[in-house]
Formats: C-alpha cells, sequence, structure tokens
C-alpha cells in the first residue's frame, strides 16, 4: 500500500493559521524585547548629561574637561546598582568612576553633583540621605581619598590617573538623575588633613559653633596639636587645683576650650600648697605652646575632647552627642590612658577628663600628674 495516496496537502486555512501563529509569536517577541529594553532604560540607563556635554547613560563613559585639567579629557562613568527592600527595590545612582587624570589635578579636589530635568532645579541628595555633593582628593602623591562632607563614601585609587567614589548608601534612582556636574578646585580640609598649624583636624561641621578666648567667634574646625608636640609622647601634667581672684570653672560647652582655659589660668593658685610649679601647670604650659606662628592652643572642653577621644581610635567625629568608646584601636601618637579637659567643677578642683583606653568620663584632682595632654585649636 502506497503512502502517498494517504497523504493530503494542508488546507490553506490551517497554513494561514500557522503562519498567523508565527507573526505573533514574532512580533511578541520583539514587544517583549522592546519593552525590556525600555524597561532596562529607565530603571538603569537613565540619560546622563555631563555638564554642557552630550548625553550618555550609566556604565558609559563621556570625556569632559575641568579647571586643573587644561586640555585633557578625564572620562567619567557614572554607574548604578540594584537596592533590594522588602516587596520592591530600585535602581540606584551608586558610584562614579573616573579616569585619564592627569598631574596637574595634583592637590585638587572634584566635586560631583546630580540633578533632574526640571530646569533650574537644586542638586539632588545622592548618598549619606541628605548629601548633595561628592568631593574627593587628589593627593600630591596620586591616591584619592574623600574629600569634606565624605562621610557615607568610600574612594577606591585605581591608578595614579583614576578612580572611583561609591556611596554607601546611595539615595537617588538611577531613572532620576539626568545631569551630572564635575568641578575642581582648590582642596578643603577634612577630617585627617594636615591643618593649617602643622596639627591634625580631627572635627569639621558646614554649621559653625561659637569658639574664641571670648566667646565672639565662630569655626568649623577642631585641629589637635602634630604627634611629639612636647618633644615626645603627649605628657602628663598637673592642672591648677584651686582658685583665686576672677576664677571660674571650665563649662560643658562645645567650643568654649579656649575660654575654660583663659579662665582656669588667670584665676589659679597653688590653694592647697600641694608645692608644684605653677608655671608648668597644664594651662601655662599649652598657653606658651606655638606651632609654624599659631599660638592660639587650648586645653579641650569636655565634649571638644570627646571628639578627639574619637578621633584617636578612628571611629568618625563630627555628631557631639555620640560619645567615644572602647572600638578601634588607638592612632600612633595617642597615649593609652586619661586626657586631661578643660572643664572643672568645685571651683577648678576637679576636671572632667575622659580616658582614651575606652572613652569613660573621669572625674580627678587637677593637681593628678597622670592627666596627658594634647593642645588643640578652633578656626
Amino acid at each position: 500500500m502506497s503512502f502517498d495516496r494517504l497523504y493530503h496537502d494542508d488546507p490553506v486555512e490551517d497554513q494561514k493559521s500557522r503562519a498567523s501563529g508565527k507573526i505573533s509569536g514574532l512580533l511578541a517577541l520583539v514587544l517583549t524585547i522592546f519593552g525590556a529594553g525600555f524597561y532596562l532604560q529607565s530603571t538603569l540607563a537613565a540619560n546622563v548629561s555631563l555638564n554642557s556635554g552630550g548625553a550618555i547613560e550609566f556604565g558609559q563613559g563621556s570625556t569632559r574637561t575641568v579647571a586643573c585639567s587644561g586640555t585633557t579629557s578625564l572620562i567619567i562613568t557614572p554607574l548604578s546598582s540594584f537596592t533590594n527592600s522588602a516587596g520592591a527595590g530600585s535602581h540606584k545612582f551608586s558610584s562614579i568612576k573616573v579616569t585619564n587624570i592627569p598631574t596637574a589635578c595634583r592637590g585638587q579636589d572634584f566635586t560631583f553633583s546630580a540633578y533632574n530635568n526640571v530646569a533650574n532645579s537644586a542638586a539632588q541628595a545622592i548618598f549619606n540621605t541628605s548629601s548633595t555633593r561628592a568631593v574627593i582628593h587628589m593627593t600630591e602623591g596620586d591616591t584619592f581619598e574623600v574629600g569634606i562632607g565624605g562621610t557615607g563614601l568610600s574612594v577606591t585609587t585605581n591608578s595614579a590617573s583614576s578612580f572611583t567614589v561609591t556611596f554607601t548608601a546611595p539615595v537617588v534612582a538611577s531613572s532620576s538623575v539626568f545631569n551630572l556636574t564635575v568641578e575642581s578646585g582648590a582642596h578643603t580640609l577634612w577630617v585627617g588633613d594636615v591643618g593649617p598649624a602643622g596639627g591634625i583636624i580631627f572635627y569639621y561641621q558646614d554649621a559653625e559653633f561659637t569658639c574664641g578666648e571670648e566667646r565672639n567667634q565662630t569655626c568649623n574646625y577642631l585641629e589637635a596639636a602634630p604627634d611629639a608636640w612636647s618633644g615626645g609622647a603627649d605628657p602628663g601634667l598637673r592642672a591648677c587645683y584651686g582658685s583665686g581672684t576672677g576664677s571660674r570653672d571650665g563649662s560643658f560647652v562645645f567650643g568654649e576650650g579656649a575660654y575654660n582655659t583663659v579662665g582656669l589660668r588667670t584665676g589659679c593658685y597653688d590653694r592647697y600648697s600641694y608645692g608644684y610649679d605653677l608655671n608648668e601647670t597644664a594651662d601655662n604650659v599649652v598657653g606658651r605652646y606655638s606651632n609654624l606662628g599659631y599660638s592660639d592652643w587650648f586645653i579641650a572642653s569636655k565634649p571638644e575632647l570627646n571628639e578627639l577621644c574619637k578621633y584617636s581610635r578612628g571611629q568618625e567625629t563630627g555628631n557631639i552627642a555620640v560619645p567615644c568608646n572602647g572600638s578601634g584601636s588607638l592612632k600612633s601618637g595617642f597615649t593609652g590612658g586619661i586626657y586631661l579637659s578643660s572643664t572643672s567643677t568645685e571651683n577648678m578642683k576637679y576636671r572632667q577628663d575622659i580616658d582614651f583606653r575606652n572613652g569613660s568620663g573621669v572625674y580627678l584632682h587637677g593637681y593628678d600628674p597622670q592627666q596627658i595632654v594634647r593642645p588643640i585649636r578652633a578656626f
């Protein structure tokens, strides 16, 4: 029996049906790909304009010159990452990679800001909940470090001409970033930098605080004297014990260390005749100290000393409500022991000190010689 006789051509309508099915499937595939592309475009790769340059996408580099680079174009690549959350999640503007940085930018700060597509809008918060600018400093040694206001940032030195800055907690969705600006400029001091008087910046806040011997100035920074300021390890010095004419207790107020120190010095006398030289009390030793022409050093008030304690142990400074604790390890140059403050009570008899070994408060007689001293200054 021939099988050919059993074969019949497929009905025309069946062929059309199959062809229609193929076209419908192909169309669905195209639409799916197009839709996915549109979704990725809107979540991963919102168009970004670098300053007045052309539009780019996340993950793609764009060239841009800044003041320090001259005719050399930096290559700037914004990157996004997916931030998960319960029942949701979004792609966030999470990092920036910069390459092709010339040596002419040594010592400069790079400042990045992001904007949406609304005309004349303010810079968007991009990290640390509300921070609108990311500042990275290029050192003279061709490395890169977090600049001023950098809490919530980390930076990786990729090479002598490249770095990547990452937002620890990114804020803005990548789909909302339409313009990214970058500027270069003179370096602004930040915690850990060498200060103008040759010491170390250990505290900074954008908001000014009252400072000065007469409490008639405003400051943003606290600077600690350099290591070995007295010729060796931080010394243990006696403080004044007892009060004389015009004396006053040193306050617990942040920013009043200089005011306290002057009051303690001018009102001090050896009330109980312990026999030590009043010229060598901590108040007077610090009063005579000078470095690089700066002689406005003083003994920290207790809340100022708390910030120095946090810095000495590698803890984040800047929030005076957060106490120093025993976490971390002491930085080189600091001594494990009780550091003297200018905050005093009971007519200058007792000092409210801090033990840098664990951050605990200590209540000591002013004449106790074990109190360690590190001068600071405010500006």
